[in-house]
Order: C-alpha cells, then structure tokens, then sequence
C-alpha cells in the first residue's frame, strides 16, 4: 500500500493511501491521524479529502473542548455545556433560552448522571411516559422531545453515540392548540371600549384600540405588531410591512428576524385602517407604533395584560391576543378569500398549516360542493 502526504494549513495529518485487491485493482482512500488523549493514534477514513478534513476538525474540536476521543464515561450533564457553546451563535436568543430551560427543568434531573452511551429506547420511552402521567400537555412534550433528540443528534454527529434513541421513541400526537374566535358582536363590542379608553386622557391603555385594530385588520402576530416601526408603514400604497418580531428574553426585549422566510412579508389594509392609524401617529415622537411614554416598545406580556383587561371590561372570556389573528383568517376565509392568499397574509411557510389550522371554518364550503354535484348527477 503506498502512502501519498497531502497536509493542508490547520488540517493535522491527512494523507491518501493506495489499496490493492486480490485481483490487481488499486483504488484511493483519504486517512487522517489524531493523536488521542490516550496516547494512542485513531485514524480516520473516508473517500475524499474534503469528507476526512471535517472528521478530523470534529476530533480536535472535541479534545480542545476537554473531551476525551474515549468517550464512554461522558454523562448527558458533562456534554450539554458542549452542545449549548455550538448553538448559542446559530440559534435564536428565545430558542436557546428554550434549550436551557429544558435541559435544567426536565433533561438533567432524568438523564445528567446517565452516560450518553447507556441511553436507550427503553429509557427513553420510560422518560415520555412519565412526563404523560405527569400531566405535561402533548405539545410540551413534543418539544421537550425535540430538544433532546437534538442534544443526542449532536453528540451521535460528534462520535460520543452510536445511534439516538430518541428517532425510534414514541409518538407524541399533538392535539390542535386552543382557539377562539370572536363573533362579530364582540368585535364591535371590543372595539368599542377601546374607542372609549382611547379618549380619555392619560389611560396607560390608550394605545389597546389601534393595537386591536390593526391585529384584526392584518392578522399580525403579537410580536410582529409591537416591532412595527412608522418606516414599515407605507401611507402610499395602503400596506405594511412585516420584516422583524419582538420577543421577551432573560433580562429585556429583543428584535429578531422572523421564524421563516415566509413571516417576512408585505400585507395590504384598507385605506380606512391606514387613516385610522395615521391619526394615532405623533409627529416627530418616536420610530415605534405602539410604544410607552418613555418611547420605548410596548413588551408582549404588557400588551397581553393590558388586553385581558379591556377583554374584563367588555365581559368578554376565554380569548387571547393571538386569537385575533384567528378571528381575522376565519372572517377571510368565511367570507370567500382564498386560502392560498389567507396563507400568505399570515406568513404561513406552508399552505397546509393554514389548511390544517382552519379547514373546519368552512363547513358552509363543504354543503356548497355537496350541493354542486348533487345538482348534476340526481
């Protein structure tokens, strides 16, 4: 077997290796050499330099890390500090806060003194079934999944696990989350008590009647709505455009693009809302939409109090803010908009999240196709 020396900068030792077959055909692989922590050399294969490069840059990324290659003794609360420092700059603030809560509330009180390569199925489903007898909601769960599959995933990716149990473990069916939709008695109702709060002076919820308005006009998420800024409203051409969402984290707010392309959209409003809205707008006071009286964002959770609110004073119960975004794609599509443009109006990434999330709305549609076809066939 002949050996070929290739090093590149940084790389270690890579080279190629001519093998022959009993039958006289020689062919190439790449071998890269560690020295691990042990004293021993592991070599690493793989057909092309490229492939062994990134091998080799994963082994000495895990000893810079203190790990040793010989990675049995390695418990679940050992190598979570790892998989957080690879995800804290590829990740949103919110997700990564998510992780961390996971980890600390459910994954290490389970899992932290268990080796990684002692999980198994079993364990795993024992760990699902425990949280089900505890009460924790299906979607909770699901997430909770989630995050551990992609702690396992990693360590798998990272040589520290053969397989994740976690892609064989049990499935968590997810029931269709809450939703309530507002009549249109009590869209007046809600708009006229803010109409009223609006007028009187110095109410700390003056600002509740544009910010409802303008959700039920547009169908806004709440953190989009409160990362409107006077730039992305456009008095022109009577639309709006979505390009950031504000969401709460440890210590403050912060400005994050949206979750998908798709939330990153420009959405048309009637030239009624826009001069609605523009009649809200101080001159020259400050960039945001809806903000305090220091000129700061209103944060989600303040706009969410100061909703229940108004909700109390209208005897109104059992809505959320985020149910006038349902009550404004469930009026479009009663109302005979199509679904594919009710789709894009709410930054959907897929047309059959909104199918999925809306279908029973339209029970009206169905008897009118029953009907279309009894018309020709009886």
């Amino acid at each position: 077997m002949a050996k070929t020396k290739s090093r590149g900068n940084g790389e270690g030792s890579i080279f190629k290796q001519k093998i022959k077959r009993q039958s006289g055909k020689e062919y190439v692989i790449w071998v890269a050499q560690i020295s691990q922590n042990n004293g021993k050399i592991k070599r690493i294969y793989g057909k092309t330099r490229n492939e062994v490069s990134e091998k080799l840059k994963g082994e000495l990324a895990k000893q810079q890390k203190g790990l040793s290659v010989d990675s049995s003794k390695i418990t679940t609360e050992e190598y979570i500090p790892i998989f957080l420092a690879t995800k804290k700059d590829e990740v949103k603030t919110t997700t990564y806060e998510s992780y961390v809560q996971t980890f600390d509330n459910h994954i290490i009180p389970a899992f932290g003194d268990v080796k990684l390569q002692k999980i198994d199925l079993e364990e795993v489903n024992g760990f699902i079934d425990q949280l089900k007898s505890s009460g924790k909601a299906a979607g909770t769960i699901a997430r909770i999944k989630n995050v551990f599959h992609c702690l396992l995933q990693s360590a798998v990716n990272n040589d520290l696990m053969v397989v994740n149990p976690v892609s064989r473990a049990k499935t968590i069916k997810k029931n269709m989350p809450e939703m309530n939709v507002l009549t249109p008695e009590q869209i007046r109702t809600l708009l006229d008590k803010a109409k009223e709060v609006y007028a009187l002076k110095g109410n700390s919820h003056k600002y509740l009647y544009h910010a409802v308005l303008l959700a039920l006009a547009t169908g806004l998420r709440r953190g989009e709505l409160l990362a409107l800024t006077w730039d992305n409203v456009h008095i022109e051409n009577n639309t709006i455009s979505v390009k950031q969402n504000l969401v709460e984290v440890h210590g403050g707010i912060q400005f994050e693009t949206p979750k998908t392309a798709s939330s990153i959209r420009t959405i048309a409003v009637s030239a009624d809302i826009m001069e609605k809205l523009q009649q809200y707008k101080k001159p020259g006071k400050c960039q945001y939409v809806f903000h305090t009286s220091s000129n700061k964002p209103i944060t989600p959770s303040n706009l969410s109090r100061s909703f229940r609110w108004l909700l109390a004073q209208c005897n109104i119960e059992n809505i959320r803010f985020h149910d006038l975004r349902h009550t404004h794609a469930t009026q479009l599509l009663s109302n005979g908009v199509n679904i594919k443009q009710v789709s894009v109006r709410l930054g959907h990434e897929d047309i059959r999240i909104t199918l999925q999330t809306y279908i029973h709305f339209l029970p009206q549609q169905d008897r009118e196709a029953a009907e279309i076809m009894g018309s020709f066939l009886v």
